[in-house]
């Protein structure tokens, strides 16, 4: 009996000792082990946080959004380098009257800077209301320069724009060159220029305005 009293007090201290130790656990956090929310996946996160910016719609040209602008755009006809002058001229002239439009000789010539940027504004649709109803024979000053002076035509300056007459020849009713003072920004003056030649006031361009 005695024996068992005296191993008391070691025994109660075992038990809680171990008691203590178990408790203790579930409550222990190692860095290594901490329970953490589960991450989101990366792929879920791109397209809303580092995905591309939405690109704007690009405006369509105002012979896109005018159907009576784009009935009376302006026309060009490329004349092929080997092409007789006299023969497109005459040809396309006697189109663009079948098609209620006037025709106009236009001359340009690759080393022409203006005369790029007038044909890029024409092919792009820009001067769809500025200059309505004329149909361009676009010919090149050094594929065509020979048979268009034959003709009549005065190559002093390009671009050129001059009014044709049947069989192709020449009117004498025409400009050709730009000056230097708008030479960076030549569109709007040939654009005034054509339709004081035409005889309508000129619109400006990107203008879709109507008659």
């Amino acid at each position: 009996m005695r024996a068992w009293l005296a191993s008391l007090p070691w025994a109660l201290g075992l038990a809680f000792g171990a008691c203590a130790l178990g408790c203790s656990r579930p409550t222990a956090t190692h860095p290594a082990t901490a329970a953490t929310p589960p991450a989101a996946p990366i792929a879920r996160e791109l397209p809303s946080s580092i995905g591309p910016a939405p690109v704007a719609a690009a405006t369509p040209p105002a012979s896109e959004r005018d159907p009576v602008a784009l009935a009376e755009a302006p026309t060009l006809i490329e004349v092929g380098a080997h092409e007789a002058p006299a023969v497109a001229i005459g040809r396309e002239f006697a189109a663009a009257e079948a098609a209620g439009q006037s025709a106009l000789v236009y001359v340009g010539a690759e080393w022409c800077a203006p005369c790029k940027v007038f044909r890029a504004a024409l092919v792009a649709g820009e001067l769809a209301s500025a200059l309505p109803r004329l149909r361009f024979i676009g010919l090149d000053h050094d594929h065509h320069g020979e048979g268009l002076r034959a003709l009549g035509y005065d190559l002093k300056y390009v671009p050129m724009f001059a009014f044709p007459g049947p069989g192709g020849r020449a009117t004498g009713l025409g400009f050709g060159g730009v000056p230097m003072e708008v030479k960076d920004a030549p569109v709007a003056h040939l654009v005034a220029r054509i339709g004081a030649l035409v005889g309508k006031p000129p619109r400006p361009p990107g203008d879709s305005a109507t008659d």
